[in-house]
């Protein structure tokens, strides 16, 4: 049986792996000397948040970096930079979450100060908001097409019960 993950690498007895030096053995407990050989699926905004200058500023740069398990069998006079992924995977997911409370509250303040709008207007405003929609669950999530079409979907379905219910500050009153 090969193992699939290296918490089974490191469990397994090694001499149901093959033939595998010790001193290469060894290095299974080095846990920032193996790569992934499949990577980990990773979104666009994600990719585009480690690239950009937000993580390299000085005063945020220590929030997201860590310190190598083995640190004196490594070189510390380069510049590599140990990445926190669990720290940057957080911060990813907050600025995604805060955007999709912006999705689901804008629509309803921009509705409201168009309530005397035409429908077209209201319509207009709607898919909008649902193009948008869209666009960031593609680029800020690592869901397939299908899947953000979906999403898409069920957005449309919550906006367009609100074009169809239009509240009116002397409606709001009234509750």
């Amino acid at each position: 049986m090969i193992p699939e993950t290296i918490e089974d690498l490191e469990r397994a007895p090694l001499k149901y792996l093959g033939p595998i030096d010790e001193l290469e053995a060894a290095f299974i407990e080095h846990h920032d000397d193996l790569i992934a050989v499949q990577p980990k699926s990773r979104s666009w905004f994600r990719n585009v948040l480690e690239r950009s200058l937000i993580l390299k500023f000085p005063v945020i740069r220590p929030l997201f970096e860590r310190q190598p398990e083995e640190i004196k069998a490594i070189n510390t006079n380069t510049q590599t930079i140990w990445q926190n992924d669990k720290r940057v995977e957080g911060l990813s997911g907050t600025i995604v979450a805060l955007v999709g409370l912006g999705m689901l509250l804008g629509p309803l303040w921009v509705l409201e100060v168009f309530n005397n709008s035409p429908s077209n207007v209201r319509l207009g405003i709607i898919t909008g908001f649902i193009a948008l929609f869209f666009v960031l669950v593609s680029v800020a999530t690592t869901a397939r097409i299908f899947d953000a079409l979906a999403a898409a979907a069920a957005y449309a379905a919550v906006l367009m019960v609100f074009l169809s219910t239009p509240l009116s500050s002397t409606m709001a009153e009234g509750l």
